[in-house]
């Protein structure tokens, strides 16, 4: 085996578990139609190359293989063997002749791999690969494949490993020889090709008989269920062709559930079909929507009758389901702001979309760079650090902000007491002692430019008119930034006086609420509320309109 793999099979798995939204394309091997009919029998039926190599290191590249031994496995027995010694041509590393036991004399007279690897691919053929921890070996075998024999490896594996990972998660030791102790199948010595084969064979009896256990009785099955990404991309979608095809256009919400009916994820769409089809892009989707995806045995689509109602309806799905993938970090319908939120006794004041707890907010943000500048210009008027996470201010600041990014500063310092008392608050002593301290922070805070056109987010009331059934309208009230009531409404936007119309029927409505409803900070589900409100006003008028508070009074005085 090879056994310079183990520690770099974990390292890998979590280096991409937690890796950036975006996928790099990944060089997945094509799949053949005769290849692909290999993976569509039954179990029992399938012809299998168990195997194992042994190597000088762990990069193909700047290392060689030193032994191969493969077992084809058909109808529940051995019916052929390959083995080879191999010339690397490089020096075996002492550590590697330590563990395993081959020196460079017993490779010296043994055949390159410029002669191995092509009676190793003859021998392979068309069958399913099986071996434990796979991903390692597979790197060699493709490397020295298309090196040596100039051929691009399609073969789909099954991986031992990952495949206990699922069906024996409970056993304490998941190398070939903890395995082999856990499920008391007789091992010999191993790092030696011959003698891992074996056990990897025995091992995967057992595990044939787990997957009998749990009703899995396909290849592709199987592999599904090993996890691997690649695997899973190379089969393709689980869902039929013609699922897809009925997937309606327009507005409405979509969700993806696994084999036992769970749902896995939901989302809205602004087209329906559209971005149902944007998930079979593999590249492109982030890593874990890319795995559910794969997962997704069955797909439910609701229509609605507008964008804006989908949205509401997302985070509704949101609130009762509790994904592990939000659906925003795929469409990224999101309005970022500047946002201040509680934290703890005191207030972060941050970059991106609402986030719970938010109090007060500012935007739209168009520029994320100048918005994290104009937060450091503020820590540094104020004397405090911005991190990654943003910037950490005493509670009593969020009256300084206010006035600050509504452009009301001056009349802030006029109330000089005020000021001094919120100044000696941040600074405590320093304050009291002198008022240099006030006068620089007055004039640094004076002197911060904020980006052009940032308004206070929760200033935010009006009217969303959007279409309803049967070709009338619908206005959802909008008070501070939240979605309230929703009204049916008859309305002729080609006449003239439509403002005029809406203006009396709800222009004192909304003033009332709007200065009945004070902001308070945010739960999670108001967050996504708020947040889908803002994005479908700022930046999503796919149908309809918003008239803003401001527009109905002007409108009634009219």
């Amino acid at each position: 085996m090879n056994q310079s793999k183990r520690p770099d099979h974990r390292r890998h798995q979590q280096k991409r578990r937690h890796s950036g939204k975006k996928r790099a394309l990944l060089n997945i091997p094509r799949v053949s139609g005769h290849i692909r009919t290999t993976v569509e029998r039954p179990l029992g039926e399938g012809r299998y190359i168990v195997f194992d190599i042994e190597t000088t290191g762990g990069n193909p590249e700047r290392n060689g293989i030193t032994e191969i031994c493969a077992l084809r496995y058909e109808g529940g027995k051995v019916v052929d063997k390959f083995y080879s010694m191999v010339n690397p041509e490089i020096p075996i590393p002492p550590i590697v002749r330590r563990m395993t036991g081959i020196n460079n004399q017993m490779v010296r007279g043994a055949p390159k791999i410029g002669e191995v690897m092509p009676l190793f691919l003859s021998f392979v053929g068309d069958d399913i690969l099986v071996s434990h921890n796979t991903i390692g070996d597979m790197k060699f075998i493709r490397h020295f494949a298309k090196v040596a024999a100039n051929v691009d490896m399609e073969n789909f594996y099954i991986c031992t490993h990952l495949l206990v990972e699922k069906l024996a998660s409970e056993a304490p030791d998941k190398s070939l020889r903890g395995l082999a102790k856990y499920f008391e199948i007789h091992a010999g010595e191993l790092h030696r090709a011959e003698a891992d084969a074996v056990v990897t064979l025995d091992l995967f009896k057992v595990l044939l008989g787990r997957l009998a256990d749990h009703q899995i009785a396909t290849i592709d099955a199987a592999i599904r269920l090993q996890g691997d990404i690649e695997s899973s991309m190379r089969l393709g979608w689980r869902l039929q062709p013609q699922v897809l095809a009925a997937v309606p256009s327009g507005p409405g919400v979509f969700s993806l559930f696994d084999q036992q009916n769970r749902l896995m994820f939901t989302s809205s769409a602004i087209h329906l079909h559209r971005e149902v089809g944007r998930l079979k892009v593999f590249d492109q989707l982030p890593r874990p929507l890319l795995k559910l995806v794969l997962k997704a045995a069955d797909l439910k689509v609701s229509r609605t009758e507008n964008s804006f109602a989908a949205m509401l309806a997302e985070c509704s799905a949101i609130q009762e389901s509790k994904p592990v993938f939000q659906a925003v970090l795929w469409h990224q319908r999101i309005l970022q702001t500047i946002y201040v939120a509680a934290d703890g006794d005191g207030l972060m004041l941050g970059v991106g979309a609402l986030v719970p707890g938010t109090i007060q907010a500012f935007g739209p943000v168009r520029d994320r760079r100048i918005a994290a500048e104009l937060i450091d210009a503020i820590g540094l008027a104020c004397g405090v650090e911005a991190t990654r996470h943003g910037l950490k201010l005493p509670g009593h600041m969020l009256p300084i902000l206010e006035a600050f990014f509504r452009g009301e500063l001056d009349k802030l310092r006029a109330d000089k007491p005020a000021w001094r008392q919120a100044l000696v608050r941040i600074f405590k002593p320093a304050a009291r002692r002198s008022d240099d301290v006030l006068r620089e922070t007055s004039q640094k805070l004076r002197e911060t430019r904020i980006p052009a056109k940032l308004t206070p987010i929760f200033d935010t009331t009006g009217l969303v008119i959007v279409p309803g059934s049967d070709g009338a309208w619908q206005a959802h009230h909008i008070v501070r930034g939240h979605p309230h009531a929703v009204t049916p409404l008859s309305l002729d936007l080609d006449d003239e006086n439509w403002l005029g119309h809406l203006a009396g029927k709800f222009a004192a409505t909304l003033e009332r609420e709007h200065q009945k409803i004070q902001a308070k900070p945010l739960s999670e589900h108001d967050a996504n509320r708020v947040n889908a409100t803002l994005w479908w006003i700022y930046n999503g008028r796919y149908e309809g309109r918003f008239v803003s508070l401001a527009d109905l009074l002007a409108g009634r005085s009219t």
